[in-house]
Order: C-alpha cells, then structure tokens, then sequence
C-alpha cells in the first residue's frame, strides 16, 4: 500500500455531444441541435434533459467557454442556435446551459459502475463531480453505504448552484476542489 492517496473522479451529472464528425463553426452560423445519439448532418445530444432544460434566448457555452451559441428557437426535441463564436464542435463534448444546471441526478448507472471500481481497486478518494448541493451528497453517501464503501469525498464545485451551496456541501465532505475552468463558465464574464 502506498502513502500516496488516489482520487478517483466520478464524471457525474452533465449534457454531452453524441456522435458526430467534427464540425467547424463560424459566428452567426445556425445550427441544429436534435435528440439523437449520433448523425453527420446535426448536432445531437443523447439525452432529452438537454432539451427540458433550455429556453429561447439561453446562451450554450461548449469547449471550455471558446465556444458561445444563443437558442433562437426550441422545440420538444431539438434546438436551432446562432453562433457567436468560431470553433469546433466535437463528439462527446459538454454542453453547458449559462446560469442553469441540468436536472439530473448525480450519481447514474455510469457513475455507480466507477465507484464500484474505486472500491474493488481499493482508490482512497472519490472526487464528485457537478455537485450542486447538500443532497447531491447525502445521495452518494447513499449509494457507498449501500456497497460498504468508506471514501473520503471531495466535492468539486463547478457551478453557480456549487459555489450558492458551498457551505453546506463543504458541511457533508471532506474536501472542496474548486473546479476553476467549469465554474468559470458558469458565469458571463464578457
């Protein structure tokens, strides 16, 4: 056994890109975002969350904040964007919403299957990713009692409902890691 602790990161609740071929973009392209879990013609996004959650006039932050769109029309299961900056868009990218999270739950079958691994390879540290609040914990601390886990847990604050809730998330765990890069893009510093 080694003195060195190993943190596990949990990838936790989020919206990503489905399949698709990288799609270079320029300002004031419109683009089409659907339900789907793969195509070459549009944008697709595998989970209808996404969709539940966005509203006309919403700002798309992808790419760590280089990338900007504003949703210009919503339907039940697809969005119409307008870019405001060039980049690339690529499969299995996070799509961030400005100012809101995604009502999803923290911990998914994804998310269990990796902490099952952190306990069978004995890693000493579980790292929560897009921890929102204090119940987002007590849910974790939930699922590791269910499997007789004992981490300690490092909650990484990543949002405005993150850092909203710092101290009663910081109440629940043993460690803040401030996720600098996400939480940045959880704010408009243009």
């Amino acid at each position: 056994r080694s003195d060195i602790p190993i943190l596990g990161d949990i990838p936790g609740p989020g919206v990503r890109t489905g399949n698709m071929p990288d799609k270079q973009i320029n300002a004031n392209d419109i683009l089409d975002f659907k339900l789907s879990e793969e195509s070459n013609t549009f944008i697709p996004v595998p989970k209808i969350e996404f969709f539940e959650s966005v509203e006309n006039g919403d700002i798309l932050i992808m790419d760590d904040g280089r990338i900007r769109l504003r949703v210009i029309e919503k339907g039940k299961d697809y969005v119409k964007v307008i870019a405001l900056t060039k980049g690339i868009i690529k499969s299995h990218k996070s799509i961030d919403i400005l100012y809101k999270d995604y009502n999803l739950p923290i911990i998914e079958k994804i998310d269990k299957e990796a902490i099952v691994f952190s306990k069978e390879n004995g890693i000493d540290l579980i790292g929560l990713s897009h921890v929102r609040s204090k119940k987002d914990v007590i849910e974790v601390k939930e699922f590791l009692k269910d499997i007789d886990y004992n981490p300690k847990l490092v909650a990484k604050i990543e949002s405005k409902s993150g850092l909203d809730n710092l101290e009663e998330i910081a109440e629940e765990v043993d460690y803040i890691m401030v996720a600098r890069g996400d939480l940045g893009m959880s704010f408009d510093l243009n």
